[in-house]
């Protein structure tokens, strides 16, 4: 089985460093990875859920499912 997640965080540039850092002990498979992706405001607002449960973002921080 294949798994794709995604988090979403509010991090600056050193916590996004040691999070990467930390993760990185844990890819050890040839074909694991972990993108960090790090977004402005601007693009973060444009982000959409597409869901069969309905989510939705609240407050642009926090998912709501129906």
């Amino acid at each position: 089985r294949i798994q794709y997640s995604g988090f979403k965080g509010d991090l600056n540039a050193h916590d996004r460093h040691v999070l990467a850092k930390e993760v990185a002990r844990y890819v050890t498979g040839e074909r694991d990875s972990v993108y960090v992706v790090p977004l402005c405001n601007n693009c973060a607002a444009t982000c959409r859920i597409i869901s069969a449960k309905g989510a939705e973002l609240v407050d642009g921080s926090r998912v709501k499912f129906a």
